[in-house]
């Protein structure tokens, strides 16, 4: 059975790796995230000692997070708390302490007694104030050091993009959010070369698709028209899905002739896998809409809000 001695952070982000310490840990372990649906998530990798995975893309909140080994034991690490990417804090030791708490730890430092009046205004009290402005201000610095160093919590964003050469070409992040994430995934989420790794990239970018190799997967491949050099093994298949406020319909008085029904492509996205694939790996991109029911009347007419939207009944995507 494992033994768990400590894990990396008690606050998570989606996409980004969570590691848990101690022993006995092997190729059979698997990692949940429990709410109201346990949800088991991708395992990067793994040693005697210790276990790193992917969180998984799941709602802000906290989760209780569990192992269990192959023999089928669990193992509880408590809860941890999913929130947004500059929440994430990087050291334990890096909250912002303030100058109370380091005059408190002088002070606790001296004996007790009547020589050593600590009462306002007194000596000893402008005493230990002195030398705790100054342990405050050596503090300071050495915490915006490890903020600077962090890509969940720099302030320095514009020279971390500078230093990694982002935004690469054809990827445009806009918010601060999608700009810390870029800079974790060039320089912090390292590589791989498992459909695992290119999960953590997905999760990472806060998108929702599935992803199938044609060795375990060849009913997804059959609709390709593979090329008579073309390795089939060497083909992955990554299936957006739609939503439904992503639709761009072809409209009367508005649409041209030549103009598709209905399209989808995600280029920025596409640019990041063919950066980060291997040579001989060739990626498929799909993206599938999900099957809208309607609701209706009695006599088969849709019902509709005030703005000309038709209610939705069920809404999923096809296998």
């Amino acid at each position: 059975m494992i033994f768990v001695t400590e894990i990396s952070s008690k606050v998570l982000t989606p996409g980004i790796e969570f590691t848990v310490f101690g022993g006995f840990f092997d190729s059979l372990c698997k990692v949940t995230f429990g709410g109201h649906d346990e949800v088991e998530t991708e395992v990067v990798s793994f040693a005697e000692d210790y276990i790193t995975i992917i969180v998984p893309d799941l709602p802000y909140g906290d989760y209780r997070v569990m192992i269990e080994d192959g023999s089928g034991d669990v193992t509880r690490l408590g809860f941890v708390t999913i929130g947004d990417f500059d929440s994430v804090s990087p050291y334990d030791y890096s909250r912002n302490y303030g100058n109370n708490d380091f005059e408190d730890l002088i002070e606790g430092l001296f004996p007790k007694g009547q020589l050593f009046d600590f009462e306002n205004g007194s000596v000893w009290r402008r005493f230990i104030l002195g030398i705790s402005l100054s342990i405050l201000y050596l503090w300071n610095l050495v915490r915006s050091y490890i903020k600077a160093e962090s890509p969940f919590q720099t302030d320095n964003i514009n020279d971390w993009e500078r230093e990694l050469g982002l935004p690469e070409l054809g990827i445009t992040p806009i918010s601060e959010n999608e700009r810390r994430r870029e800079i974790y995934r060039v320089g912090f989420s390292g590589g791989g070369c498992s459909i695992n790794f290119y999960k953590k990239i997905l999760k990472l970018m806060n998108l929702d698709a599935d992803i199938y190799e044609y060795l375990y997967n060849p009913e997804k491949f059959e609709d390709v028209p593979f090329g008579n050099e073309d390795n089939p093994a060497s083909f992955i298949m990554i299936r957006f899905k739609v939503e439904i406020d992503d639709f761009d319909y072809f409209r009367a008085g508005v649409s041209v002739a030549g103009d598709r029904v209905m399209d989808f492509d995600n280029l920025q996205v596409e640019s990041v896998f063919n950066k980060i694939k291997q040579s001989h790996i060739k990626i498929i991109f799909t993206y599938v809409a999900p099957i809208v029911k309607y609701l209706v009347t009695d006599d088969d007419k849709y019902l509709v809000t005030n703005d000309g939207r038709r209610i939705i009944a069920a809404m999923d995507y096809p296998e």
